[in-house]
């Protein structure tokens, strides 16, 4: 199964995420584990997710070599896609209030 986030708060940024779950063992990892990937600027970023527990946006910073406040929004939009729960800075969606700001889109690949 493969989703495309795409979340825009309406400040100028722009989240793209891709998420793949893998049907095969592959790249070190099991099948059924979640391949995120952060389009970024000149070059994509990597991690692999297993379903359940929490996901920490400063883990999701590490792996993905992003900010605080950008990792936080990148795990919000991801988190509920695999099973897991966000725990990231507060309040950063009301932080991201601008007139322009829209709830994430998710697409699924027919």
């Amino acid at each position: 199964m493969q989703k495309y986030i795409t979340w825009q708060p309406g400040n100028g940024t722009r989240y793209d995420i891709i998420l793949t779950q893998l049907t095969i063992d592959t790249y070190g990892q099991k099948a059924g584990t979640w391949m995120v990937v952060g389009p970024w600027a000149d070059r994509a970023r990597v991690m692999f997710l297993t379903e359940g527990g929490y996901l920490d946006h400063n883990y999701v910073g590490e792996k993905l070599g992003i900010g605080p406040h950008d990792a936080s929004v990148v795990a919000m939009m991801v988190a509920p896609h695999i099973g897991r729960e966000a725990i990231t800075l507060d309040n950063l969606f009301e932080h991201y209030a601008g007139a322009g700001r829209t709830e994430p889109t998710v697409t699924v690949p027919a």
